[in-house]
């Protein structure tokens, strides 16, 4: 039989809960600084607005599954995550650095 731990931390909706439970523990992150060529920003900056329709899409997908599988209310921590596909700031710094797309992204979720 599994030990017994008593976790505190901060609750992210009301209620009670019963399962398994995963310790995240943050680890160092390696960002690539790749800088690229004036001739390949076009391109960049577009993979990278790709990648943000594509994660929009793949959030919503997964938001309509949690509507349909265990309530809307369940659902709604994911609105802050495709508002955050918005945010002006991250993608006007992507658009004037002429740098990977992918590490100015990473680098602005850590600043």
């Amino acid at each position: 039989m599994a030990r017994e731990r008593i976790l505190k931390g901060i609750a992210v909706s009301h209620g009670i809960a019963r399962g398994k439970a995963y310790i995240y523990e943050p680890g160092e992150v390696e960002i690539l600084q790749t800088p690229i060529l004036p001739i390949y920003l076009e391109k960049e900056i577009a993979r990278f607005e790709d990648a943000i329709e594509k994660t929009r899409q793949e959030l919503n997908n997964i938001k309509t599954r949690i509507n349909q599988e265990i309530g809307e209310d369940f659902a709604q921590f994911l609105d802050a995550q495709v508002m955050m596909l918005d945010d002006k700031e991250i993608i006007e710094r992507v658009k004037k650095d002429p740098n990977c797309a992918r590490y100015l992204t990473l680098r602005s979720g850590i600043d």
